[in-house]
């Protein structure tokens, strides 16, 4: 049937259910007319407080002006107007599920026992309906609620960011990542890269206690926790801004370098595009992904291409860079190299007679151009 069948009669149903309720309760009231509360038998004719019909006596003259009501009738109205109510909100039963009907402090008693995360889906898509006494309640709840499904965490930390509470979204979130649950840990550490939740974590949880928890991560047995704790600690991919001085956090990216997890090898590279002049070892490390033509190497090209190191040194890697199976580094050593100057004509020369792939041609013809007309280095994707 359709919704706005539903609607129709619910509407009807409610209005009958109200005319119901209005004549059971309120129609028959006594205008100042005076009759028995037992039996309803006229007194009008009659000023004593006794009926001669039942032989109620009532204790004061107010008792027999009272409004007759049908408390059987009223019953069955309000069971009318239930049905009206639940045909007007079926529609969006169907649609939307139970809990979209419920009300908002409903949804906060009941969330702590609630197995699912179907509750909290839907109070998280309230934004902006909470009273102030609500939402404090709703902390309260949801510590419960951790307490007995701690595999919630990831989504708790979601509502609380829907609400706008970045604060206790972080507190939430900080205790997600020590869950044995590596999927909801690295959920967590993902949610904490935001950065709004990023200008917040210091500040909710200090400093020495976040660097200590993840550099214990960044060594976790699970790669993807460790990518997920070295982009947390990595500079922010909008601001470049870091949640602890770069000096403090470099050995850890520098022990990261030899993971076996390219994802990871990647990440501990990105961070030292932020220093300069590079460690011996972080050179050596990175130039060795390019000889070996590691899947990483386009990250080191460009880092070693912002760097100090000498031309010659440089040129030689560029070289092997440029004839690498991986069109992501060849093109990276395109832009390293159009960083540097005229001095790399004879590079891109050479790499432009070596190319058969009319496509990776058009790419270093426009390398040269811009570096003979020193022009911006070009977007190669």
């Amino acid at each position: 049937m359709p919704d706005m069948a539903y609607q129709t009669l619910g509407v009807l149903l409610a209005l009958a259910g109200l005319a119901l309720l209005y004549r059971s309760l309120l129609h028959d009231r006594s205008r100042g007319r005076r009759r028995c509360p037992k039996c309803w038998y006229d007194l009008r004719a009659s000023d004593s407080l006794t009926c001669p019909e039942c032989g109620y006596t009532a204790k004061r003259e107010r008792q027999l002006l009272k409004t007759r009501r049908w408390w059987r009738w009223a019953t069955i109205s309000t069971v009318v107007l239930f049905a009206a109510a639940t045909l007007l909100l079926w529609p969006k039963v169907r649609r939307d599920g139970l809990w979209s009907v419920t009300p908002t402090t409903v949804l906060v008693l009941i969330v702590p026992w609630i197995d699912n995360t179907s509750v909290i889906s839907e109070i998280s898509g309230r934004d902006g309906e909470f009273w102030g006494w609500q939402k404090r309640w709703l902390i309260v709840q949801l510590e419960r609620h951790i307490e007995q499904y701690p595999d919630h965490v990831s989504n708790i930390v979601d509502l609380l960011w829907y609400a706008h509470d970045l604060p206790e979204a972080v507190r939430f979130a900080f205790m997600g990542i020590d869950r044995p649950d590596d999927e909801v840990s690295g959920m967590c550490l993902l949610v904490l890269d935001r950065e709004e939740m990023r200008r917040e974590i210091v500040n909710v949880i200090g400093a020495d206690r976040v660097y200590r928890r993840l550099s214990h991560l960044a060594g976790h047995t699970n790669p993807e926790i460790r990518e997920a704790s070295l982009r947390l600690l990595s500079p922010s991919e909008e601001t470049g801004e870091s949640l602890f001085p770069i000096d403090q956090i470099a050995p850890i990216f520098l022990s990261a370098l030899a993971d076996e997890n390219i994802r990871v090898r990647t990440w501990a590279g990105c961070l030292f595009a932020y220093v300069n002049p590079l460690p011996s070892e972080v050179v050596a490390r990175l130039s060795g992904w390019i000889s070996s033509d590691d899947p990483t190497a386009f990250v080191a090209i460009i880092i070693l291409g912002g760097s100090d190191m000498p031309t010659d040194e440089f040129d030689g890697l560029a070289r092997k860079a440029l004839r690498s199976g991986s069109e992501l580094t060849r093109k990276n050593a395109l832009r390293a190299l159009c960083g540097r100057g005229d001095a790399v004509l004879p590079i891109l020369r050479d790499a432009l007679n070596a190319a058969v792939d009319p496509a990776w041609r058009e790419w270093i013809e426009l390398a040269i151009t811009a570096v003979e007309e020193h022009q911006p280095v070009p977007q190669f994707w």
